[in-house]
């Protein structure tokens, strides 16, 4: 397996917890993994693990509380703790009364929120891991053609595979992520969005049409707008309703959901799109 050096540091200071979120298969447990390797971890992962501690939170309280003092020194780390919202309450039990750090780990805060969990009220430092940058790349590794094919998520820059491992990415986050948990109501919609947008990467795109046309879809996309200079800008204080799309990753508008039609020729008119905006 691939090691790459992250650029993120965690320096906690003494008392101090903190929230690691971040998309899927960005690194995070394995990143956690090398810079706390004293660390007592819980993986939520584990069916069983996940199932007693939904049954009985308190179960954290008592094995922390019967561990030594030196066991303890390192932060505590909770990964996938999305799964077990209501863990959250013990620990800020022991944050407060018992002085423990702790490292919370997972891909969705939202489903925290959504289970009304206590979110520590800003007893926790929040960090993010997103994926790879260029910085963080292996000697041999900056190429930007590959970039752009594969994206920089560790795994699939990594694999010999990765057009199956984008499909089964991005087929497993619209299962999952929306429709599963129905963050949109109109399926249909959402997958004209998806296909519409993957033509619109680095372009200004009119918002008001789009909503128009997509009906009440949001614009799951991360955009960011031109410089304070040029003709662009003038347009975007002139237009708000103007939207610049900027896909957070431009490898998943390879996927046939995306861009069902034209997929070389788009891609190769997407790659200038990317770096020069």
């Amino acid at each position: 397996m691939v090691q790459y050096s992250r650029r993120l540091k965690m320096d906690l200071p003494e008392r101090q917890s903190a929230f690691l979120w971040g998309p899927r298969k960005t690194g995070k447990s394995t990143y956690l993994k090398q810079m706390f390797p004293n660390s007592l971890v819980y993986d939520f992962l584990k069916t069983d693990l996940m199932l007693d501690f939904n049954r009985r939170p308190a179960l954290l309280r008592e094995q922390l509380l019967a561990q030594s003092a030196a066991r303890l020194a390192s932060p505590i780390i909770l990964d996938e703790v999305q799964h077990v919202p209501l863990l959250l309450d013990e620990v800020h039990w022991l944050i407060e009364n018992k002085g423990l750090r702790f490292i919370l780990c997972g891909s969705s805060v939202r489903k925290l929120k959504r289970g009304r969990a206590n979110l520590l009220g800003g007893r926790a430092w929040c960090y993010e891991m997103f994926p790879l940058v260029t910085d963080e790349l292996n000697d041999g590794d900056r190429d930007l053609l590959r970039i752009l094919n594969r994206g920089l998520i560790p795994d699939h820059f990594a694999s010999t595979q990765y057009r199956r491992s984008l499909g089964a990415y991005l087929q497993d986050y619209l299962k999952e992520e929306v429709f599963a948990e129905g963050l949109t109501r109109d399926i249909p919609a959402f997958s004209r969005f998806f296909e519409a947008m993957g033509y619109s990467h680095g372009k200004l795109t009119n918002f008001s049409n789009s909503t128009i046309r997509f009906s009440s879809i949001r614009f799951w996309a991360a955009w960011s707008p031109p410089s304070s200079d040029g003709k662009a800008a003038k347009l975007f204080r002139a237009h708000p309703s103007f939207t610049y799309l900027m896909w957070a990753s431009p490898e998943l508008l390879r996927s046939d959901i995306c861009r069902p039609r034209k997929a070389q020729f788009l891609a190769r008119r997407l790659s200038i799109l990317f770096f020069t905006n």
